[in-house]
């Protein structure tokens, strides 16, 4: 992954958390709902102890530090064993933060729940979103890092 090591990845994380809450959103009750695609995730994972110790520190880091900041987690095209790797991770998190997690498998269910979602999102649902240009939030994300 070009070089990153799995800690690179949670700094930059990390810092992408501290502008958005500090810089976007600074106020105290902001929330943001995630979104993350599974697609690919082979079980393999299981026998790279770097990567599950990535994932175990990610989750800590985010538990401990934004908890209140999660409004709803959705992990989408989640493969069917995903769920009992999530048994080995879930007791590093909260109970609220169990609750804000929906493990979403491709299928009618998953479906209702994105198009329930994108009904909050202020786009036409019948825009084809490719090549999108960058946002102008992550544009000034990029100009902040630079200067």
């Amino acid at each position: 992954a070009n070089g990153l090591t799995g800690d690179d990845l949670l700094y930059l994380y990390v810092y992408e958390m501290e502008y958005l809450w500090q810089i976007i959103e600074p106020t105290p009750n902001g929330t943001m709902t995630s979104i993350i695609d599974l697609t690919g995730l082979n079980l393999s994972i299981i026998t790279k102890r770097e990567l599950m110790n990535v994932v175990q520190k990610f989750c800590s880091t985010m538990d401990a530090h934004f908890p209140q900041r999660s409004h709803k987690t959705l992990l989408i095209n989640s493969p069917k064993w995903f769920g009992a790797i999530y048994k080995l991770i879930s007791p590093l998190l909260r109970e609220s933060t169990k609750q804000k997690i929906s493990i979403l498998t491709k299928g009618e269910s998953q479906d209702e729940a994105l198009k329930s979602l994108l009904s909050q999102c202020p786009i036409d649902a019948n825009e084809k979103l490719e090549d999108v240009p960058p946002a102008q939030m992550e544009q000034d994300l990029r100009d902040f890092v630079v200067a």
